[in-house]
């Protein structure tokens, strides 16, 4: 039961750390994205 449990545990960490590395590499895309929206105006 408990090698089952942490089986799960770390399935659930790996699934978070994707979801985050994700979202960091979206919110750095979007960032740099508006900055040279940004410097193209100017």
């Amino acid at each position: 039961m408990s090698v089952l449990d942490s089986l799960s545990r770390s399935k659930s960490v790996q699934f978070s750390v994707v979801f985050v590395a994700i979202y960091v590499v979206f919110a750095i895309f979007g960032y740099s994205r508006a900055i040279a929206e940004e410097r193209s105006y100017k």
